[in-house]
């Protein structure tokens, strides 16, 4: 065999080798064989399904439904489409009990609310939505402490989830919600990053999430007295979704109730379209890095009037590290946020509202920035109650001018109001609608297009109380 025919052989080998490995990786991602098919999905966040999908499954795990719990779930389902969806809500309660279920009808074009506790009354509900013909999407909501939380739902059951906002100061209760849908238990490794470094509680690893469970893993047990707690779920077997409550009982001043869906994955570049600062409205930027090595993040506030300059944050080694971002902006002025960071990072931030704003206004949010721009949105419901204030903030990431356009679906019409029937945004430019002065009710579907790919959020006040939250993205658009 001469030279050349030996390197030839050498290469092909090679290649069959690589090419056994990353079909390995492909058919099993975790290394372990006792996933299915369904488990080992990439996980990319809410997001609205493809056209003509068979049927789609989303996965509500934070709430309770028994009476008197300490935050009742409502689960809302939109279908955006021309044509009729059905819905099966199943609600699990443990792998030896009983997953009642109920089957929702939802016209074109329309919105269907379900209570949890109607289908069943349960202190620990995992909530499993199942969604057939028109193309949905599914959020919820949680409701205690005179203060309520709204988000979408997981499209994903997930190997990791990160958490940045979070704090076990004293008046604060943080929950860590972990929900399993399937027939095999699930197997997780749970580490906080604080404010002065990591932790890891011996016995939250190897943690175990039973088959067609929902856990509660009460954060200020296990991390007591930070004044940051970040949370990373990793699993070793398995696949979970992981949401977080945050409860603030007004010791410190805040008081309220957040709600937040982890983000199944780290990133480099996070967006957030609506902020704000005025007397008594703090907002704060958590950055936390899980990473082993220190790194650094810019944090670039872009003012609606105009500009300030970037701000540079050192993140040490597993820790994490807040920005006050009303300490540069001048009093009502509303503002974007963009964190890039040299490392992988989670980002989120923290809205607390108190006096001397009315009683009704106040509360607490969170809200994880958005890493995928999209040109098409869905924002469901479009307003928390027929009483609250709804905002939707529409924002130009890109350097590029762009229009976008907001359709209304209400039972089953559309309508383009005219002041938001074609609106420019000029490049990293946000535009912020009332929804209430567009005319949009509790039971409507709010969907933004766009031109160009855009980031969109909601956000809800007088309830009572405050929420905020990324709205839906059409990644196919």
């Amino acid at each position: 065999m001469s030279p050349s025919s030996a390197r030839r052989n050498r290469i092909v080998v090679i290649v069959i080798v690589v090419g056994c490995l990353l079909l390995a990786a492909l058919v099993d991602g975790s290394g372990s064989t006792s996933t299915s098919p369904a488990e080992q999905l990439v996980a990319l966040g809410p997001r609205l399904p493809v056209a003509h999908a068979a049927a789609t499954a989303w996965y509500c795990a934070e709430g309770t439904s028994n009476p008197g719990g300490r935050a009742d779930e409502r689960v809302m389902i939109a279908n955006v489409d021309g044509f009729a969806a059905r819905a099966r809500v199943t609600v699990m309660q443990g792998p030896s009990q009983p997953a009642p279920s109920k089957t929702y009808d939802i016209a074109p074009r329309s919105l269907v609310v379900v209570r949890v506790a109607d289908i069943l009354a349960v202190a620990e509900p995992g909530v499993l939505v199942e969604v057939t013909g028109g193309r949905s999407v599914v959020t919820h909501s949680v409701t205690g402490t005179g203060d309520a939380g709204y988000g979408p739902c997981a499209r994903d059951t997930a190997a990791s989830w990160h958490f940045a906002a979070g704090t076990t100061v004293k008046g604060a209760q943080q929950d860590l919600a972990l929900f399993n849908p399937f027939a095999e238990d699930a197997i997780v490794n749970i580490q906080f990053l604080t404010d002065t470094g990591p932790l890891g509680p011996e016995d939250l690893q190897g943690f175990v999430v039973p088959a067609r469970s929902r856990v509660t893993v009460p954060v200020q047990d296990q991390a007591r007295r930070h004044a940051l707690v970040a949370t990373q779920v990793s699993t070793r077997r398995g696949r979970v979704v992981a949401e977080q409550s945050l409860v603030l009982d007004g010791t410190d001043g805040r008081k309220g109730l957040a709600l937040s869906l982890g983000s199944p994955q780290l990133a480099r570049h996070w967006e957030f379209a609506n902020a704000s600062v005025v007397p008594g409205r703090t907002q704060v930027m958590v950055i936390a890095n899980p990473s082993s090595v220190p790194t650094s993040a810019r944090v670039r506030t872009r003012l609606d009037g105009g500009a300030l300059e970037p701000e540079t944050v050192s993140l040490p080694a597993g820790t994490a590290v807040s920005v006050d971002l009303g300490r540069r902006v001048p009093p009502g002025v509303g503002f974007s946020v963009a964190v890039e960071s040299r490392l992988p990072v989670v980002a989120e931030s923290l809205v607390a509202v108190q006096a001397p704003i009315a009683s009704v206004q106040r509360g607490i949010a969170t809200t994880i920035g958005a890493t995928q721009w999209a040109r098409r949105w869905v924002d469901a419901p479009a307003r928390a109650t027929a009483t609250s204030q709804d905002l939707v903030a529409v924002l130009n990431p890109s350097g590029q001018a762009l229009t976008f356009r907001m359709r209304v679906l209400t039972d089953g019409k559309t309508a383009v109001p005219p002041s938001a029937e074609r609106v420019r945004l000029e490049p990293g430019k946000r535009a912020v609608l009332d929804l209430v002065k567009l005319g949009a009710s509790p039971s409507a579907t709010v969907v933004v297009e766009a031109t160009a790919p855009v980031v969109v959020e909601r956000a809800s006040g007088a309830m009572p109380g405050i929420t905020m939250a990324g709205a839906i993205p059409d990644l196919g658009s």
